[in-house]
């Protein structure tokens, strides 16, 4: 395995928690890149398309795998000159330790968001419309020897989208064991409720392994509410040099309109006091770390 010049940091969250902002202001710093796309789930899922969940395991890399995965970011380093490549696929919160196993290198930001609030976003985006630009940037980066796969997938998953009462997908975001068996069995909302639980509870449960060293916890409400203190912190964490006016200008792209959105929705009130369970037993765990890189003064 060749050795990167360059500081992999993946961004690990369950969807709709926010890392597509932290990803997208820590790429406007300089020498820091990432993928013209949303995500790259088909290259963290090459050589394993037709596996039915995204809960990939260790056992699931081959050497051609990694070889294949470690290229990608290898690629993109050396075109775009950068010191740190950020990668954010919410599905890798189901396979924190697939994606080690892969990049052994990496640092990780772990994000954490209220799951109500998560819940009713994610549902929004199960009901959204074809969003054609999105999809072909993402087409882009599927494998070659995949694309048939994943077209007549895509293919029959729109098709199943107009024949459904609702005009939703069968299912959005990460895929974990039970997922079906909730789409059917559960309100969409309690469905988003769960994946949020599912993702959150694996990146733990993987994450908390690692020395803190390489994983900087952050609490979604506290960084829209206090963002120049916490992009200062995850800078230092990751390594990154970010000037004070750089971080002025980026933290004035950080709004808390979506905190507090699930709060009052009446079908998510029987899950609140879960939700706090859930958010205070985080906060316990990674508290050591949270302290000594988020309590400072901004």
């Amino acid at each position: 395995m060749s050795e990167f010049k360059f500081q992999p940091v993946i961004i690990i969250g369950a969807a709709r928690s926010g890392t597509n902002m932290v990803r997208d202001l820590l790429t406007q710093i300089p020498r820091v890149a990432t993928w013209p796309c949303d995500e790259i789930n088909y290259v963290w899922r090459y050589g394993n398309a037709s596996y039915p969940t995204d809960e990939l395991r260790p056992k699931h890399v081959t050497p051609n795998i990694k070889h294949f995965i470690r290229n990608r970011f290898a690629r993109l380093a050396s075109k775009t000159g950068a010191h740190w490549i950020v990668e954010k696929t919410c599905a890798n919160s189901l396979r924190v330790d697939f994606v080690r196993e892969i990049v052994p290198e990496a640092k990780f930001v772990f994000l954490v968001r209220d799951g109500l609030d998560v819940a009713v976003s994610a549902n929004k985006r199960w009901h959204a419309p074809l969003d054609l630009a999105y999809v072909l940037k993402k087409s882009l980066h599927v494998p070659m020897q995949e694309f048939p796969y994943y077209a007549a997938r895509y293919l029959a998953h729109r098709v199943r989208r107009l024949a459904t009462q609702e005009k939703r997908l069968p299912t959005w975001g990460p895929r974990f064991a039970g997922l079906d068996e909730s789409v059917q069995r559960d309100t969409n909302l309690q469905t988003c409720f769960t994946q949020w639980n599912v993702c959150v509870e694996s990146a733990h449960n993987s994450l908390s392994s690692l020395p803190r060293s390489h994983v900087h916890f952050l609490r979604y409400e506290d960084f829209v509410a206090h963002p120049k203190r916490h992009l200062k912190a995850m800078c230092k964490d990751l390594g990154i040099s970010c000037k004070g006016g750089t971080l002025r200008e980026l933290a004035s792209q950080v709004f808390e309109s979506s905190v507090g959105t699930g709060r009052n929705h009446p079908e998510l009130q029987a899950l609140e006091t879960q939700t706090q369970t859930i958010l205070h037993d985080l906060n316990v765990l990674w508290n050591p770390h949270e302290l000594s890189s988020c309590s400072r003064a901004a």
